[in-house]
């Protein structure tokens, strides 16, 4: 299995199939990369899935600290120059949003598109005190845990992949229960936004309880050209909640013409930002 080392850290990803271009998919914090299993066997053909676990995470190192933003970016970095020296796509979720748009500020020549899932807001996050002391009641709570997660996916069904769902994420780091939150509440990415240029789309499902879509939105609107499509009957996984309409949406927009893409969202630096729908 492949590993890639990181400032001390051993960084796991999975490598699969073979394609003319490459997608890496990131999760968010109470996961790892075997949430992005379903969409990425729908891929199998046209693209290589490159899908790597968070420090924390899966099978990845489970230090005690580096779980800031943009520590965690620099292990992103840290993966896609040792597995993918090739220009990809970069998909990303929840927390994982906040990693991967902390990369492509500081690398956007390596990103073909970017697709950000019920992404963290870009101007970051605050979590109060009460809710940090759930996520520490989680780590020992099963029940709690499975209604925590059972709260996110709203639209998928309990059984056997909810319950395996918990299981891994009661493997995670002790510190990364509560240390990926408290990250958020540290960084913002909006004030670095004006010059982005890469093509980007925001997925939302409708009935997600984390990110509202006001949330969502004020995202879309921080990023030059950024394009929202809302999943319906889909919570804060909706990848994993309604897999094939997801993939659809997301095959719609790595099919665009992203040389005409970026043509049309330049945009002058002394004007304000302009809201394109493509």
């Amino acid at each position: 299995m492949p590993f890639v080392e990181h400032q001390g850290c051993r960084l796991f990803y999975r490598d699969q199939g073979q394609g003319p271009e490459t997608i890496l998919f990131l999760h968010s914090n109470f996961a790892s990369g075997r949430w992005w299993e379903p969409v990425a066997s729908f891929l199998a053909g046209p693209y290589r899935r490159l899908i790597p676990d968070l420090r924390g995470h899966g099978q990845s190192c489970r230090p005690e600290t580096g779980y800031d933003v943009p520590s965690q970016a620099g292990d992103l970095a840290g993966v896609i120059g040792a597995a993918a020296p090739e220009v990809l796509h970069l998909v990303a979720h929840g927390f994982g949003a906040a990693v991967a748009l902390e990369y492509a500020v500081t690398h956007p020549g390596r990103l073909r598109s970017l697709t950000l899932v019920a992404p963290a807001p870009a101007e970051g996050v605050k979590t109060p005190p009460e809710a940090l002391a759930v996520f520490q009641a989680m780590r020992e709570d099963r029940n709690l845990l499975l209604r925590a997660l059972s709260s996110m996916m709203p639209s998928l069904p309990p059984g056997n992949l909810m319950q395996a769902l918990v299981d891994e994420t009661q493997t995670m780091a002790p510190a990364a229960f509560i240390a990926d939150a408290q990250a958020l509440s540290l960084w913002h990415v909006q004030d670095r936004l004006r010059s982005f240029r890469v093509p980007t789309l925001i997925v939302w499902g409708d009935l997600d309880v984390m990110v509202s879509y006001q949330e969502a939105e004020r995202t879309m609107l921080d990023i030059p050209g950024a394009t929202l499509e809302v999943l319906q009957n889909a919570g804060h996984v909706p990848f994993l909640e309604k897999p094939e309409p997801f993939v659809n949406i997301l095959l719609a927009f790595l099919g665009e013409d992203f040389d005409h893409y970026e043509e049309i969202r330049q945009v002058d630096e002394d004007e304000p930002p302009v809201m394109l729908n493509l």
